[in-house]
């Protein structure tokens, strides 16, 4: 995943004006440093200078890999890659937690209930359902 994103945070550099096209949230970076840059970037940096002058030259190399790895052509197939593998690492986590609970002995139909209800998304935040990233997954 950090390559997409990578390249993703690269073509931003490049294309600064595709920002504003894109409905990414900084937390769903796997690679939380990715996340650091593009809130930067979201609130206006979008120089990679001065991005890596606010981290103190911390994220210089990754700063670096990021403009190694623009793909322009792919930048919208990367922005729907970054959310749909944030919610499917969220997904991940709440089956990982109803697993937990069940081993502790927690009542499974309450556990997967809450589960569902947590997960259903709604339709105005674009966020997606969990039976739709389950589907996703298994087709794919």
């Amino acid at each position: 995943m950090a390559t997409i994103e990578e390249s993703f945070i690269g073509t931003c550099f490049m294309l600064p004006d595709e920002i504003g096209k894109v409905s990414v949230k900084p937390e769903e970076f796997a690679d939380g440093r990715l996340g650091d840059v593009w809130k930067e970037m979201l609130a206006g940096s979008i120089d990679p200078v001065t991005i890596g002058a606010k981290f103190n030259g911390e994220y210089d190399d990754l700063l670096a890999d990021c403009l190694n790895n623009v793909y322009t052509a792919a930048f919208q197939k990367h922005a729907k890659e970054i959310s749909k593998g944030f919610a499917i690492r969220t997904l991940q986590c709440q089956l990982s937690m109803a697993h937990s609970a069940l081993d502790n002995g927690e009542d499974p139909d309450a556990i997967i209930n809450e589960l569902m209800k947590s997960s259903i998304g709604d339709a105005d935040s674009g966020y997606t359902k969990a039976s739709t990233i389950v589907a996703d997954v298994y087709q794919n």
